[in-house]
């Protein structure tokens, strides 16, 4: 019979080996009017993908402190989908999870930079 530590172990590995490994994800940055600007991933990609994409841009091109909010300006179409460190037209909206189709959805740039530690990305 297996352990209860190989069993686990063999969980533990199964379970990081995504996190482990590179999964290299090439992105483009559009910019758009009033300091927005449009991520879209090179393949489909999950929420965490685009919010560390554009953590990394507002943090890296913008110069946006860790503190500054960012906000979902428009829901995903296709694979693309649009940011701002300003909130959208119907203001900010509460909410509690990664979804890039809700405009007004936020996140910290601190908080966002966070996902970037489960992916590789390159703009």
């Amino acid at each position: 019979m297996f352990g209860y530590r190989a069993v686990l172990g063999a969980f533990c590995a199964i379970w990081m080996a995504p996190a482990l490994g590179d999964t290299g994800y090439d992105y483009t940055v559009t910019p758009l009017a009033n300091g927005a600007f449009e991520i879209t991933p090179a393949r489909a990609a999950g929420p965490s993908v685009y919010w560390c994409a554009a953590a990394d841009h507002a943090r890296t091109r913008l110069q946006a402190s860790g503190s500054a909010p960012l906000f979902v300006l428009a829901g995903a179409t296709g694979r693309a989908a649009r940011f701002s460190l300003s909130p959208p037209p119907g203001g900010p909206v509460q909410s509690f999870d990664l979804s890039i189709s809700t405009p007004g959805n936020s996140l910290s740039v601190a908080a966002a930079l966070q996902y970037c530690f489960n992916v590789s990305i390159n703009e």
